[in-house]
């Protein structure tokens, strides 16, 4: 495999091969919404295997699997993302601006898709991160758009995290 030594390399190398996004969601916070150190440490090893993390200012790529809520999918096109515009100032690492502007572009996409009707059933799966299902054919909607993630380990949904950051800034989550 591949592995990028500088940013404008991450494109190629990080497009190299496609994601399942059915197997790929990581534990990277616990179901109290707290950090959970082993997912995030493997989602770290397994871009490490990508690319150097000599090529992150620091905080950014913690910052992108935090943001990503553990899909390597997300996480990827975030770095992808990120990189093309530090490319364009031909910069030689992606800083916390650069991901933060991916993280943008993907809240936009991942919102897109979101009623004001849903609003109220996302702050539910947040809330109690429900493993009973009481809409089937809305929450198989969310999950194919990656609005809410499934967690198999446990058996638990989560709203993604920019999503929740979404809900968080129209006042939907505290």
């Amino acid at each position: 495999m591949e592995r990028a030594e500088k940013v404008g390399d991450m494109l190629k190398v990080f497009a190299l091969e496609p994601i399942n996004e059915d197997t790929m969601d990581f534990f990277c916070e616990t179901i109290d919404d707290q950090p959970y150190a082993e997912g995030l440490k493997l989602v770290r090893a397994i871009v490490e295997k990508r690319a150097s993390l000599t090529l992150f200012a620091p905080g950014t790529l913690d910052m992108i699997i935090e943001k990503s809520g553990g899909s390597l999918r997300d996480v990827f096109a975030m770095i992808m993302g990120a990189a093309r515009l530090a490319r364009r100032r031909d910069d030689v690492c992606i800083h916390l601006a650069d991901a933060q502007w991916a993280a943008t572009e993907l809240k936009s996409a991942r919102t897109r898709c979101i009623e004001q009707k849903d609003y109220q059933m996302l702050a539910d799966i947040h809330k109690h991160h429900r493993t009973e299902i009481l809409d089937k054919s809305k929450m198989l909607e969310m999950m194919q758009g990656m609005v809410v993630l499934e967690y198999n380990g446990d058996s638990w949904h989560d709203v993604h995290p920019l999503v929740a950051d979404f809900l968080r800034s129209i006042g939907r989550l505290s």
